[in-house]
């Protein structure tokens, strides 16, 4: 508990605020913490907020592979072994044969073979994996529709889909645009996304009125591997990722 207390302060600068937790039961034994959050910062009233332990590591420093290490960076992190242990879980299909079996950055199928291999063939590190896309119009592959289908104007039931996960010990790993290049950007990085949450926030030309806006908290081994809170439909607008792919580690816990 301690650790989850400890990462949501990094997420987030501390508020004053009452709080009260309830925990909810899943699964195999795993247990989610859900935070119900009177706020006093600006005015905002935070509701139902879920947040999971497990972050990404930040990148490794040289790099393992040329360019960067977000996805070994988030298998890494959600299942909690070393970085080149997440890069051995690649399908060797796709190593560089011209480089003594060297490993390459992580593609949409390389990324969700990876999540699976580590639950395959005597691993035990992940429990379940669901990489099948919902909502996408059937004559497009779903590898190229990481960006999403005008997916930025869908973020409110992908926002709750991602939700239903979390709750079930679920994280989210989705392809984006690193730095904001608008919702047809070309997709360079992975992140993981490891909590959210509704925010109440008064309507400044509108007195007494009040707008519900969702937040995800995002965690990037480039910039923020601790997290970070960013509304749901800003972010698919400027980076993407409405393509997730959730995954269980095994031994997923949020309490101790």
């Amino acid at each position: 508990m301690k650790e989850v207390k400890r990462l949501r302060e990094m997420a987030e600068p501390p508020v004053e605020r009452d709080e009260r937790s309830d925990t909810c039961s899943v699964g195999m034994g795993r247990q989610v913490e859900l935070l119900l959050r009177e706020s006093n910062a600006k005015g905002r009233t935070m509701h139902s907020e879920v947040i999971l332990p497990r972050r990404v590591i930040p990148q490794p420093s040289p790099h393992v592979v040329a360019g960067g290490d977000c996805g070994g960076c988030c298998i890494s992190g959600v299942l909690g072994i070393s970085i080149n242990q997440a890069y051995s879980l690649q399908d060797k299909d796709c190593r560089r044969k011209d480089a003594q079996d060297a490993p390459v950055p992580f593609g949409w199928h390389d990324m969700g073979f990876a999540l699976k291999n580590g639950g395959w063939c005597g691993n035990t590190l992940t429990d379940t994996v669901i990489d099948e896309i919902p909502m996408w119009p059937g004559w497009v592959h779903k590898s190229q529709l990481t960006k999403g289908f005008l997916g930025w104007q869908y973020h409110l039931p992908w926002w709750h889909y991602v939700r239903m996960g979390l709750l079930g010990g679920f994280y989210g790993i989705c392809q984006v645009s690193l730095d904001p290049k608008g919702p047809l950007g070309s997709h360079d990085h992975w992140v993981l996304i490891c909590g959210c949450r509704e925010v109440e926030t008064p309507i400044e030309a509108m007195p007494g009125a009040r707008r519900i806006d969702q937040h995800i908290l995002v965690s990037c081994s480039a910039r923020h591997p601790q997290g970070e809170w960013r509304d749901a439909s800003k972010f698919m607008i400027d980076h993407g990722g409405y393509n997730v792919i959730l995954v269980r580690p095994s031994d997923a816990k949020v309490r101790e």
